[in-house]
């Protein structure tokens, strides 16, 4: 099995974005190793995982997510945690790529934050950290953590991080993933807000 996917990786390296018309075949092997019981094996898979992310292109990104996505909609648990992931190894390998899909990444990111398996909880968090570490706003960048915690646990830190926000002064230029991390707080105090004053 790890060879296999050093054979991926390898073939990634040499042939660039030649090999990116195999790559709807293989996502789906590569997930299931991560997914595996064996350290070795799911070490190899993120690996190939993230060596085979960093070379593609807009085309391939726009083939990947969805596959992605939908694996966070699985009841197993080894098989969401692959799709967390290989979302967290996307948004650190290929942030500009992604940049269209952030918001639907986020959203999808937030449901499994408050998965009840543990690993699955990690490497959702993990996965908006990864976002995270791509934000050129230094304002935002600050309050990265209170806002993962937020959107992990809107009840808990929703006001605090809102309260945060309003105190920042911001001179500089929102970008995208910054965005993308925002937008989700604006909404649930919103919903929060609607559902108190019914």
């Amino acid at each position: 099995m790890q060879s296999g996917l050093l054979l991926y990786e390898t073939l990634s390296i040499s042939q660039g974005k030649s090999f990116e018309p195999y790559v709807k075949e293989i996502i789906p092997n590569i997930m299931s190793c991560i997914a595996d019981t064996r350290v070795p094996v799911r070490d190899a898979a993120n690996a190939t995982n993230k060596q085979i992310i960093s070379t593609f292109s807009n085309y391939a990104i726009k083939q990947v997510v969805p596959m992605f996505l939908d694996g966070l909609k699985t009841d197993n648990w080894r098989g969401k945690y692959a799709a967390v992931e290989g979302i967290g190894n996307m948004a650190f390998c290929a942030p500009k790529q992604i940049l269209g899909f952030l918001p639907d990444i986020v959203k999808a990111l937030r449901e499994v934050l408050n998965d009840t398996h543990e690993k699955v909880h990690e490497a959702a968090l993990k996965a908006i950290s990864n976002i995270g570490s791509v934000i050129k706003c230094p304002e935002v960048a600050e309050l990265l953590d209170i806002i993962i915690k937020a959107l992990g646990n809107s009840n808990l830190y929703l006001n605090d991080c809102l309260g945060a926000l309003l105190e920042t002064s911001f001179v500089h230029a929102i970008d995208a993933p910054s965005l993308s991390l925002l937008i989700p707080l604006v909404d649930i105090g919103l919903t929060m807000h609607d559902n108190s004053s019914k």
